[in-house]
């Protein structure tokens, strides 16, 4: 976070790890401060089911056959 008290409107943190996060906000005009937390979770793995589809083959191989 940057310790410029006047600093950027906004900003994007990407590709952070998993675990709990603070945020400090303060509106520049009337000084109120607002504190905010939130967890970032690891998704766990991605498992990908492959399925054959013939209908798609079907339309493939017929579109191949007409060019």
């Amino acid at each position: 976070m940057p310790g410029d008290l006047d600093g950027p409107d906004n900003l994007i943190e990407t590709d952070l790890p998993p675990g709990v996060y603070f945020v400090r906000i303060t509106d520049s005009t009337n000084g109120c401060v607002t504190l905010h937390s939130d967890t970032v979770f690891d998704p766990g793995p991605i498992v990908l089911n492959p399925k054959f589809d013939r209908s798609i083959l079907f339309w493939f191989i017929k579109w191949e056959s007409m060019a």
